[in-house]
């Protein structure tokens, strides 16, 4: 909830970019949402197990949660620091941003 939370504040500080950080966070509720509704309509006792390669490489390499969350919660840091400082962040790095957090 804290990055739905970041996600937010975002918005208000690139109010050119509102658009950006609603579907960020539409994405992200969403997909929490649909991994436990399959999980649970599946009939399984955990959401980690899955036949996805992707998401289970997430969950069992030790250091793929741990780089992939700071990494998000990082950008989400930076973009707020970014917003106080005298440059402002063009569309294009905020973009680029968003796309290697």
């Amino acid at each position: 909830m804290g990055l739905a939370a970041q996600l937010v504040v975002l918005s208000h500080l690139y109010k050119d970019h509102w658009g950006l950080y609603t579907f960020l966070l539409v994405l992200d509720i969403s997909s929490h949402w649909f991994q436990m509704y399959s999980t649970l309509s599946k009939g399984a006792t955990t959401h980690k197990g899955s036949d996805n390669a992707l998401l289970n490489f997430y969950y069992t390499f030790p250091y793929a949660l741990l780089i992939f969350c700071c990494g998000a919660e990082m950008m989400v840091v930076i973009l707020y620091l970014l917003a106080f400082t005298e440059q402002k962040v063009s569309k294009s790095k905020l973009q680029f941003y968003v796309c290697i957090g």
